[in-house]
């Protein structure tokens, strides 16, 4: 079954070859055609075409000094005809001699060749009334054997840019004068190469048509099906593929001796209707018909045929070629049987008969019609074969369906044979849930495993891998599971053995099979044959991988955790010398305590997230990426070179730049160090991360500024982003705030805390959510409390950073009131900073004279009302006294006339409100 199956299957597979074959080779066929026969008039590349082409019929007088007249330009012949080539002279008188004359390429070449060809006899050429060429002996009887389409190649000389040449041809055969092809001007090289490019494909065709025939032939040589009625049509096939390459330009081109290609194409194409013939007569005719006999005859008829033509023509009665013109003759007698015969058996029920017809008119009519063009049609010259092939193509196209036809009907035999025959001993086998299958060893002539072929397969089998039963019958388990291969050896010598003791063994580890886990059971119920029980215990496996993975990953960042660093490192370590050179980048992120104490965990477990995902993208799958601490990292590259392991440093910082760059609530800032493993020092794998990680504390500390202050910083952009009020606001209180300064006298250290305060005393409220931030009406008592936080948050973050700790409490109590009314601790008097009371009158001013998203700036006269209406209850009465007379001064000079706006709201005090007072 299994034999007859894999036979089936190797048929189906020559049948689809030999149809692309057939395919590819009329395709890029037609395709050289079209480049041999469209190429440009003038030049092509490195390869010259003539112009002003004539022909004259006939041949030419000798003048008295032994040249020939035609040549001569003072000569009166009026003779000469002017024709389009590639093309073919009018040949209506019979004439078996003729001259051609065309004009050569301007273009000089340096030892020029000419080439041309032509199936004369004779072949003369001649430049300046010089012969430069001579091939053969001028005779015109027909008891001269033609030689044959022969390339002729005839070196210029250096002058013969732009002169006429003349060609003098003769044939004993008028069917073939005039007869030329393939001409061209250029370097000997370039035009064996445009040789070889224009012809390629004839003789691919031709190879591919034997390789296919004789392929054919040895596999019903091999009698697999006993269809010897396929031998037939291989041999038709080899004869036309020997036919075409012996037709073959580029063949030709190697062969010296043209004679002997003519009589092979003759061999071939006179012998392979004979061929075809039989085959139809015996696969798709009645037997013991009328048209079964007449086809026998047929095929009889061109045996003798063949056998009296080459007779005739070796004694020199009749030349080869007169005998195709017969030929062509019986091959349209056979075509007319064929279709006969056909016609006839498909009405007596053979309806396979009725397609063989296509195939036949097809490859008959094409035929016929290039013969015509060969041998009988004068008109410019048409594309060589295209007929042909194409008929070929649907003939054998034909045969391939008909053939295949066969085989589905003759597997369906089989199959229907096999089911009739079937017990029901298989219920068991077929029921069981795990997979099961029986299976036979196969092994070539030197004793290797070459195939496990499935013999049996339950459903369950079937299901698991995803094929019907049916289909995995016959197969082979290898194609499927090539890891079983190395399960059958491993069991080969202790074959016999456990066959004997019917001992089933089990493979302990789990194997993994088309993406799940099996455990193997093995017994061998006989030498040569294994059954396997595949038992699906993916779950189990996946359940561990889950416990593992859990065990060695970091579930924050999808990174591996400390557990599994440690591990790995003391591994690596036992194995520096294959590891090195070996590099490690150590990660800090900074800020990240700052981040969880202003904006929450949530917060600080983003940030985690967006470093990993920077880390990533920069290491991509390069090294082992593990999370060994709350905010540290650590990059293990085996084999990594410091310059590559420093570009991997640098691709980490200019993409968290490149991130911060994005106005990201949240900026980020990370600390990077590397330590690569030197080539003449013995170090082990923790003193490399040693200094990669003293080498990042150094890149800490050698920042500008501090990390906590970078991190700062990138928070006020973020402030100003987001917050309308901080665009210009900041720049106008500073002003103010020197001014203060300067009029109240504060010693430098005072004056730079006021100054700095004035800037960042709202850096708390990067942590209040926009809708409150900028929301233009009064705010709720809900959203009111929330508001008041800013002060607390900024308080945290000022106290982490070295160049804001100073200033942390002056932040805390910017909102006090002089009357104890403030937040957050309820300061009063003298209980507030100075700083803190001056911030207080310049902030709520600037307030009150400038838009915010709850109210519209007013007059300055009346924010100095307001001022000196709230002195001693929120502001300090001295400070608002002093306060006044510097915006008076100022108002004098026109400094801030044109900041405020024209007009403001009624009702409540703008200085009563938090959304609306000191800011």
């Amino acid at each position: 079954m299994s034999q007859l199956k894999k036979g089936i299957l190797n048929a189906s597979v020559l049948i689809a070859a030999l149809a692309a074959i057939v395919f590819v080779a009329v395709f890029t066929s037609n395709l050289n055609m079209d480049y041999s026969y469209a190429a440009p008039a003038s030049r092509s590349g490195q390869i010259y075409n003539l112009s002003q082409w004539q022909y004259c019929w006939g041949d030419s007088p000798v003048k008295s000094d032994g040249s020939f007249a035609w040549m001569d330009s003072d000569y009166p012949n009026e003779g000469w005809i002017d024709y389009e080539f590639p093309g073919r002279p009018q040949n209506a008188g019979g004439f078996v001699s003729i001259w051609v004359r065309a004009v050569l390429p301007e273009d000089y070449m340096a030892r020029a060749v000419f080439r041309f060809r032509s199936p004369q006899n004779t072949a003369e050429v001649y430049l300046d009334n010089e012969l430069i060429y001579s091939y053969g002996v001028h005779n015109t009887t027909e008891k001269v054997r033609t030689p044959g389409s022969t390339w002729h190649f005839v070196e210029l000389p250096s002058d013969y840019a732009g002169k006429t040449i003349y060609i003098r041809m003769s044939t004993p055969f008028s069917h073939l004068a005039g007869y030329l092809t393939q001409v061209a001007v250029g370097y000997k090289s370039n035009l064996y190469m445009d040789i070889f490019q224009t012809n390629l494909s004839f003789l691919v065709f031709g190879v591919a048509f034997i390789f296919v025939g004789i392929v054919i032939i040895i596999f019903q040589a091999a009698t697999l099906f006993k269809r010897n009625n396929d031998m037939y049509l291989g041999l038709a096939t080899a004869f036309l593929g020997g036919w075409i390459l012996s037709e073959s330009n580029l063949h030709q081109l190697f062969i010296f001796g043209p004679v002997s290609s003519t009589y092979w194409a003759n061999f071939f194409i006179f012998l392979m209707p004979v061929w075809l013939l039989i085959y139809i007569e015996r696969t798709y005719i009645s037997k013991n018909s009328l048209q079964g006999r007449l086809i026998k005859l047929q095929a009889i008829v061109h045996i003798a045929f063949a056998l009296i033509s080459f007779t005739f023509d070796f004694a020199g009665v009749v030349s080869i070629l007169r005998s195709v013109m017969v030929f062509h003759v019986l091959l349209a007698i056979s075509l007319a049987i064929s279709i006969f015969a056909s016609v006839k058996s498909a009405l007596e029920g053979r309806k396979r008969a009725s397609v063989l017809v296509i195939g036949i008119l097809a490859l008959g009519m094409s035929g016929m019609m290039d013969t015509f063009s060969l041998f009988y049609n004068t008109s410019p010259l048409l594309k060589f074969f295209s007929f042909s092939l194409i008929g070929m193509l649907i003939f054998f196209a034909v045969l391939m369906v008909n053939a295949a036809r066969d085989l589905k009907r003759f597997y369906l035999q089989i199959e229907r044979r096999s089911k009739e025959t079937e017990t029901n001993y298989k219920s068991l086998f077929t029921n069981m849930k795990d997979g099961f299958t029986l299976n036979r060893l196969e092994y070539d002539d030197y004793g290797h495993l070459k195939s496990c072929t499935i013999l049996e397969a339950n459903d369950a089998f079937a299901e698991r891998v995803g094929i019907s039963r049916k289909e995995l019958i016959g197969s082979n388990i290898l194609w499927l599971f090539p890891e079983l291969g190395a399960l059958c050896l491993e069991h080969q010598d202790t074959m016999d053995e456990v066959a004997s003791a019917a001992e089933i063994k089990a493979i302990d580890d789990a194997v993994r099979l088309m993406g799940r886990w099996y455990k193997l059971s093995v017994f061998y119920p006989k030498r040569d044959f294994i059954s396997i029980i595949f038992s699906d215990v993916t779950v189990m496996k996946d359940a561990e991988e889950t416990i593992r993975r859990q065990a060695y990953t970091d579930s924050m960042t999808g990174f591996y955790n400390r557990t599994f660093f440690e591990e790995e490192i003391s591994r690596m370590n036992e194995k520096m010398d294959e590891l090195k050179p070996m590099s490690i980048i150590v990660i800090d992120i900074d800020g990240l305590k700052i981040t969880n104490d202003t904006f929450g965990h949530n917060a600080g477990d983003e940030l985690l997230k967006k470093a990993s995902d920077i880390i990533r993208s920069a290491i991509k799958s390069h090294g082992l990426i593990s999370r060994v601490g709350g905010d540290e990292f650590c990059i293990l590259l085996p084999n990594t070179d410091q310059k590559t392991a420093q570009e991997k440093a640098e691709a980490i910082v200019k993409i968290t730049d490149l991130m911060n760059s994005s106005n990201t609530l949240i900026p980020i800032s990370m600390s990077v160090g590397l330590a690569t493993s030197e080539d003449d020092v013995d170090e082990d794998i923790y003193s490399i991360y040693r200094r990669a990680d003293d080498d990042m504390y150094r890149y800490k500390i050698s920042q500008s500024s501090s990390e906590k202050s970078r991190v700062i910083d990138m928070l006020l952009s973020a402030l100003s982003e987001r917050d309308f009020v901080t665009q210009g606001h900041v720049e106008r209180i500073s002003q103010l705030s020197i001014q203060m300064a300067d009029a109240l006298g504060l010693h430098d250290n005072q004056k730079r805390n006021l100054v700095l305060l004035s800037k960042v005393h709202d850096l708390g409220k990067i942590g209040i959510p926009d809708d409150i931030l900028n929301k233009p009406s009064k705010l709720t008592a809900r959203e009111y409390e929330k508001m008041k936080t800013h002060v607390k948050v900024g308080f945290n973050i000022a106290s982490r950073s070295k160049e804001l700790v100073a200033i942390a409490p002056l932040i805390l109590h910017h909102h006090e009131f002089w009357n104890g009314n403030g937040y957050p601790s309820g300061l009063k008097g003298e209980e507030i900073p100075l700083e803190c009371r001056i911030l207080g009158i310049i902030d709520a001013f600037d307030a009150m004279t400038n838009d915010r998203p709850y109210h519209k700036g007013i007059e300055m006269k009346k924010a100095i009302e307001e001022i000196k209406k709230y002195a001693g209850q929120q502001f300090d009465p001295v400070l608002a006294e002093k306060f006044i007379e510097i915006i008076l001064q100022n108002t004098a000079h026109d400094s801030f006339a044109n900041s405020a706006a024209r007009n403001g709201p009624t009702g409540e005090s703008i200085v009563s409100q938090e959304h609306g007072s000191a800011s």
